[in-house]
């Protein structure tokens, strides 16, 4: 078997990435809202972005942006805590996803989404 590749065009390296992540402990579904905080993990800094919620069939109910976040060179956690308001029901099964549309290249997006259980 022989594989031939051709690079189409250079990618920004890894180490020059912002990264935004959450994990299952960031999201806290409280009432009518969901509290959660993005954690910025790369190392160059993060532009603003959004993180929205998104029912079972992926349809964003609600959006909030969030602020643009240094990057924790010095070690020092760099969070954003921004609120949801989730439409009223159960929101068990829905997603947070930060950045949906894409827009942000980064280290990886593995850590972009979180269902709420």
């Amino acid at each position: 078997t022989i594989v031939r590749l051709r690079l189409k065009s250079r990618g920004k390296p890894y180490w020059k990435r912002p990264d935004l992540g959450i994990d299952d402990d960031d999201v806290i579904v409280q009432g009518g809202t969901v509290k959660v905080n993005v954690h910025s993990i790369g190392s160059v800094k993060a532009p603003a972005s959004t993180v929205a919620l998104l029912d079972k069939t992926g349809k964003e109910v609600a959006t909030v942006s969030v602020p643009a976040l240094d990057a924790p060179l010095d070690f020092e956690p760099r969070i954003a805590e921004v609120s949801l308001k989730a439409p009223s029901g159960n929101v068990s099964g829905y997603k947070i996803q930060i950045d949906p549309g894409g827009k942000l290249t980064e280290i990886t997006r593995r850590n972009n989404t979180v269902i709420i259980p």
